[in-house]
């Protein structure tokens, strides 16, 4: 996923999907449990608030999209 060529994450991530759907959602959840536990630490170790760590997410992930 932290490959220098984002086409290469793209292709692993099809890979996947295609190969084994089941696989690909166990690890959107994974990725999901990882980032809650990032997000937690944050604000455990108060390096970043809960609400705002959320918000830069938020704001990150509509950039993203409005950039497609």
């Amino acid at each position: 996923m932290r490959a220098d060529d984002p086409g290469q994450a793209a292709e692993l991530l099809g890979n996947l999907i295609a190969g084994d759907h089941d696989a690909f959602l166990d690890l959107i959840v994974e990725l999901g449990g990882y980032a809650a536990t990032c997000v937690s630490l944050l604000a455990v170790f108060e390096i970043s608030p809960l609400e705002g760590t959320l918000a830069e997410l938020e704001e990150t992930v509509q950039q993203f999209f409005a950039s497609k």
